[in-house]
């Protein structure tokens, strides 16, 4: 079966009685999505979804617990360091 987004083969994965069919030339997954919005509402801009986002409470509660450039130590740096390396 080739992909009906680029036309590669499609890969076959199986699991326990479930299937999934993969391209792996342009990441398709087979998995059908419907982006319109729900009736009667009106389409959300990027700007509106971003600032929904940015103003949501747990997205403020994360930035808070984040440490400061200020709070980190040496050995931080030295253990990031070692991870990249």
């Amino acid at each position: 079966m080739d992909c009906p987004r680029c036309g590669a083969s499609l890969r076959t994965f199986r699991l326990s009685g479930s299937e999934s069919v993969v391209c792996e030339s342009c990441s398709y997954v087979g998995v059908s999505t419907d982006l319109r919005p729900e009736s009667g509402t009106r389409p959300e801009s990027w700007e509106e979804a971003l600032d929904r986002f940015r103003s949501s409470k747990n997205v403020t509660e994360r930035a808070e617990n984040l440490p400061s450039a200020d709070d980190r130590s040496e050995s931080d740096d030295e253990h990031m360091n070692d991870r990249l390396e």
